[in-house]
């Protein structure tokens, strides 16, 4: 089992390719293949073809043959749900995280404790929108 055993890719950024003239997204079959579709106005999921792979054990995703005309804000960006949800460091490494949601649970009760936002400029993260918090016992 690994990093993004049992996850997904949930959501990309739109884009377009060269010849078609949809509005178009990333997603992967559960089977480590990446593809390109688009979803009609009844909501139906097109799939137009393979792009790329998933590997589930390390987390990287390929994209091969892959080069959009046109990508919604310049910048490709999946959203996708890893198989663990806590994130530990190993040698004293700092973790930075770019405009991230972060959601504070007690790791023992699973009751949310509270969230903000993060944006990371250069190599300095900032914790946004935190509320008041004195402190947690787990």
């Amino acid at each position: 089992m690994g990093l993004l055993s049992g996850g997904r890719i949930r959501r990309s950024t739109a884009f377009t390719l060269p010849g078609l003239s949809n509005s178009l997204s990333l997603d992967e079959d559960g089977a480590g293949n990446v593809r390109v579709f688009y979803t009609t106005p009844t909501g139906s999921k097109v799939i137009i073809r393979n792009t790329g792979t998933i590997n589930y054990d390390t987390g990287n995703i390929v994209l091969a043959g892959f080069n959009p005309s046109f990508v919604a804000g310049g910048e490709l960006s999946l959203t996708v749900t890893p198989k663990f949800k806590n994130i530990t460091q190993v040698r004293n490494e700092i973790l930075l995280i770019n405009e991230a949601n972060i959601y504070i649970y007690n790791s023992r009760t699973g009751d949310f404790i509270t969230s903000g936002t993060s944006t990371t400029i250069g190599n300095t993260a900032t914790l946004n929108e935190v509320p008041y918090l004195t402190s947690v016992t787990i």
